[in-house]
């Protein structure tokens, strides 16, 4: 007999430790392998520390051993005895990787078998002896395997867990183009309601224009027809897009919402049906990894992840991982030249950058979940907390918690308060359903782009109430830094331009938006009502702006079709606010010369190239003053000098941007 076997038989049995650090020193690495770094230990600790909570969120950077550490927790788990172990990731790269790295630890796993044409679950999977790597794929589908062999999990790791949730989302996500027959059959089904929306805008859609704008079936259209809805997709559910879907979407489609597009149908929910994955959703163990937590709070609402663990995520401290940073936001004279000086001297690992590194990265400390983030994860929550009410027929629950938990309680802008009165509505619909039509007439009154209800459909005039420079401080209010203000209207400017590579939307709304910027109120009455001008602005002293953008245009003079649909925008404007209003007819198009049979009326001014890059001159030396005069310190008094200085108060503009439409020279 073997001498060390003879040994072993002879010995009393070891009790297996599950502490994953003497896992590791227990495993049987490859050469060169034997040894966790500082980084790994530490979250390995912390995590053992709390082993026995359900969920643990884990920010680890790329490069600093994540994959072993996810290994890890899971052979730790399932050595503990919690049941089979579960290692997802979003593609068949990173199950490579997860492979190679369980070789080279020592780590046993396996992967989903095939026989024949039926796949199945190795035998050690199945006992616990093997952690089983694949795709989130494999898992989130209506045909998967583990729903098919009602599988119970005790641990499972989504490691790249944003791109996870992005999976998820298309996986429970119905794109239906305009060619196939399911389109069609919507279309008629949705005709009458969404013609009432957007008139001009369901014209546009059916006739094929690239760049209309998207289209929401209103919720009551679509829950009134649910029955038929089931019946109607379900029979198409052995096609490719919905073959693997529609399992996961049938009982879950009133939570779902349809858009209609450019490119055809989508079919979303509104969260993702996570709980009718029953092996992640009733998982035992559920540990969630990633580079970057930017979408951590679509983890509640699409996951179903604990709030508590996204707020004591488990961030490492040793973050030298982090890299030798070169940004320092003190200083920024002679930029260029500093960062060519600082960039040898960090390649030749200059002594005194090294020392500065190591400082800078003494200080670095586990990231503080801030304020801001904290209520915007206890918005998800409420959230979460009412789409599960709904999902249990709680409808009037549901709506009140969204009423009571979130528009009642937490400080909202407008665009914000809006959205959520129309979730409540929503929600309440099935239950109550005056009271529903109420809360959208709400929702239609607190903001613009809402669904208008076909009980109490209202345009809304604008009126100026508020002196201009006022205005413009409440604007930027809504900025915390500088910095945040800027890229939002660099932003604005890249929508801002002449091209045809510019979806028309993105321009009428960076003008709208450039006028609320500047201190006037602004709508955009075709988007937000279905009829109306691109853009409307009122400016001090009442004076109106109505705007139609042709920023795709290609032609050389104004025709005759531009200036007709904007005497029709005119028209309109005079039937709701008088024929006694003040106000401007405005083309926004690269000419300013009008073709020989077009007749303009004598307060119509364009908008041209010239003047389009003039403004937006003086609009980028406008917000470079704010910013330089200490943004959040910034008085009435210095934006009111600004706007002088730059033509962009009322008599400013009309004179400086607005031009004549003169005629073509015979």
């Amino acid at each position: 007999m073997n001498i060390f076997k003879k040994k072993l038989e002879d010995t009393s049995p070891k009790e297996l430790n599950f502490e994953p650090i003497e896992l590791f020193q227990d495993l049987f690495h490859k050469e060169g392998y034997a040894y966790l770094r500082g980084i790994q230990e530490e979250v390995l600790n912390s995590w053992h520390s709390i082993r026995g909570q359900r969920d643990v969120l884990c920010k680890m950077n790329t490069g600093s051993g994540k994959t072993l550490v996810s290994l890890l927790m899971l052979y730790s788990k399932m050595i503990e005895g919690v049941g089979p172990s579960l290692y997802l990731c979003p593609d068949k790269q990173l199950l490579e990787q997860a492979k190679l790295q369980a070789d080279l630890y020592g780590i046993s796993v396996c992967e989903i078998e095939y026989h024949g044409q039926r796949s199945v679950f190795p035998d050690d999977f199945l006992n616990s002896k093997a952690i089983l790597l694949c795709t989130f794929q494999k898992l989130f589908n209506s045909r998967s395997i583990f729903e098919r062999d009602n599988i119970d999990v005790g641990s499972i790791v989504l490691d790249d867990a944003h791109v996870c949730l992005d999976k998820a989302r298309e996986a429970t996500t119905l794109n239906i183009p305009f060619k196939h027959d399911l389109a069609d059959r919507l279309l008629k089904l949705f005709e009458e309601e969404l013609k009432y929306q957007a008139p001009g805008t369901y014209h546009r859609l059916i006739q094929g224009d690239p760049y209309a704008k998207i289209l929401k079936v209103p919720y009551w259209a679509w829950l009134t027809r649910i029955n038929e809805l089931i019946k109607l997709i379900g029979s198409f559910s052995e096609d490719r897009e919905l073959m693997f879907k529609w399992g996961l979407i049938a009982d879950d489609l009133k939570s779902y919402d349809c858009y209609v597009g450019p490119k055809g149908i989508e079919i979303a929910p509104s969260y993702v049906p996570f709980h009718n994955i029953r092996a992640f959703n009733e998982a035992k163990h559920r540990y969630i990894l990633s580079a970057t937590f930017e979408d951590q709070i679509d983890l509640i609402k699409d996951l179903g992840i604990n709030i508590n663990s996204i707020k004591n995520a488990l961030i490492p401290k040793d973050r030298k991982d982090l890299g030798l940073s070169l940004l320092d936001d003190e200083s920024t004279d002679n930029s260029l030249q500093t960062i060519r000086d600082t960039a040898n001297l960090c390649l030749v690992q200059d002594m005194s950058w090294r020392e500065y590194h190591s400082e800078i990265l003494s200080k670095v400390d586990v990231e503080k979940t801030d304020e801001r983030i904290i209520k915007n994860l206890e918005v998800a929550d409420s959230e979460s907390q009412a789409i599960e009410n709904y999902r249990r027929r709680d409808f009037e629950g549901a709506s009140k918690l969204i009423l009571d938990k979130i528009v009642d309680t937490v400080e909202l802008t407008d665009k914000q308060k809006g959205w959520y009165f129309e979730k409540a509505a929503n929600y309440l619909h099935l239950d109550n359903a005056p009271k529903s039509n109420d809360l959208q007439i709400k929702a239609a009154q607190t903001t613009s782009h809402m669904l208008q209800s076909k009980n109490g459909h209202s345009y809304t005039k604008i009126m100026a109430s508020e002196e201009q420079a006022s205005q413009v401080l409440n604007f930027i209010k809504q900025f915390e830094t500088s910095q945040d203000f800027k890229m939002y209207f660099e932003t604005l400017l890249e929508n801002l331009q002449f091209s045809q590579d510019i979806p028309h939307t993105k321009f009428e709304n960076a003008f709208a938006e450039i006028g609320r910027l500047i201190g006037f109120y602004t709508q955009e009455p075709e988007a937000e009502f279905g009829n109306g001008p691109d853009v409307l602005w009122v400016m001090t002293g009442n004076h109106y702006l109505v705007l139609e953008a042709k920023s795709r245009a290609i032609h050389d003079e104004i025709t005759r079709d531009n200036i007709n649909q904007l005497l029709g925008s005119g028209e309109w404007f005079k039937k709701l606010y008088g024929g006694a209003a003040n106000f401007n007819l405005v083309t926004i198009q690269p000419p300013n010369i009008k073709g020989w049979n077009v007749n303009t009326s004598e307060n119509t001014r364009v908008i041209d190239e010239e003047s389009l890059n003039l403004l937006k001159d003086n609009l980028r030396r406008f917000v470079d003053g704010i910013n330089n005069s200490g943004f959040t310190a910034t008085s009435t008094k210095e934006i009111a000098n600004l706007l002088g200085i730059h033509n962009l108060t009322t008599n400013g503009f009309l004179k400086s941007f607005l031009k004549p439409v003169i005629s073509k020279k015979g």
